[in-house]
């Protein structure tokens, strides 16, 4: 089951937050979310990177904070991140169990 969140930015820029939610009888509920975004309506979506492209370990706390993070950290928050997926996992979870069957 695929569930989109769609987020509008007050510089007009649009984020969806794309989760697919798998259900299987040997490790249950799983989830899988990603950003993407665009600029403006007229424009193709990007997908955003979901790991750094810089060794972290290395950095200090500033220096993370600039320029360390992952790019879809720097598109949403974390708690936009979280709610989009826990809003999909929840919906399945509560969704009859005829609907659970044909996502497996």
């Amino acid at each position: 089951m695929r569930h989109e969140t769609l987020i509008t930015r007050d510089n007009g820029r649009e984020i969806k937050i794309v989760t697919n939610v798998f259900n299987s009888p040997f490790i249950g509920i799983s989830t899988d979310t990603f950003v993407q975004y665009r600029d403006e309506p007229n424009h193709d979506w990007r997908n955003c990177k979901m790991k750094s492209e810089f060794d972290t370990k290395k950095m200090s706390r500033a220096e993370y904070m600039e320029r360390g993070r992952p790019e879809f950290l720097q598109v949403v928050t974390i708690g936009e991140f979280l709610k989009a997926s826990h809003k999909a996992r929840q919906a399945v979870e509560n969704s009859p169990v005829e609907q659970l069957m044909n996502v497996c």
